[in-house]
């Protein structure tokens, strides 16, 4: 019986070290990344986060609207600083399914096409929104990995994934609702990020498309003040067409 009670108090010390150990490791990593942010010209984050395998991270100016990938090569962190209209989509993975994902409408010129992933499409639940989203539903009661997934404007390096666990949890642990809600708080940011994005993009192209207009009433006035001067139509008629052409929509 003593035997079994000192194994167990061993078995705690051990589970407690290993954890302890694990947090050191992080607290490190959140240091590293943090001197390693404060080096970029131009970028002030705003908000950071290193995966919990320490490998990739991510943060966000959000003053600048500008995100900064990082990743771990061997003992150096390396980094590169996209605009907001180069994430194209981000999805959140369970176990690899995919449990959200919202794709931006307005994708930029050049852009990498998206392929399907692995687990699935799920459904489109807003296709007249400025983002679709698709959703798929894990029903298993353990969740190892919970990922986050990016979509990136960049033809050698597209996609970036933040791993926000990898350890086995059930569903509704303490573990799993850490990891889960981290990961949908920046599936959320970027969400925005890529919505402004959208904005932007459909406010340039609305203005393209009235000066579109605007260039071609003033054509078809330049045509009519030309049939005028040379005497194919009268001043009042030139007059009557013009009015017509300005109160068009």
């Amino acid at each position: 019986m003593q035997y079994l009670i000192i194994f167990a108090i061993l078995a705690i010390i051990v589970a407690v070290a290993r954890i302890a150990i694990k947090n050191l490791a992080l607290k490190d990593d959140k240091s590293e990344l943090s001197r390693h942010l404060s080096q970029i010209e131009g970028f002030t984050p705003t908000k950071e986060f290193m995966g919990v395998d320490g490998i990739s991270g991510i943060a966000v100016d959000v003053n600048s609207r500008k995100i900064c990938l990082i990743i771990k090569k061997g003992e150096r962190l390396e980094s590169r600083v996209v605009l907001h209209q180069d994430i194209l989509s981000a999805e959140m993975l369970e176990d690899g399914f995919q449990m959200v994902k919202v794709s931006r409408r307005f994708k930029n010129r050049g852009a990498i096409p998206e392929e399907i992933p692995a687990g699935g499409t799920g459904e489109i639940i807003d296709e007249n929104s400025a983002t679709t989203a698709a959703v798929l539903k894990n029903t298993a009661d353990k969740v190892r990995t919970i990922e986050l997934n990016l979509l990136v404007n960049d033809i050698q390096d597209p996609i970036h994934t933040i791993t926000f666990s990898n350890t086995e949890n059930e569903k509704g642990s303490v573990g799993y609702t850490v990891a889960v809600t981290a990961a949908r708080q920046w599936h959320s940011r970027l969400c925005v990020l890529m919505q402004q994005a959208d904005n932007e993009d459909e406010n340039v192209e609305n203005r393209a498309e009235n000066a579109g207009e605007i260039q071609s009433v003033a054509d078809e006035i330049n045509k009519l003040a030309e049939l005028m001067n040379n005497g194919l139509i009268t001043e009042e008629e030139f007059n009557l067409q013009k009015a017509k052409l300005l109160q068009e929509p």
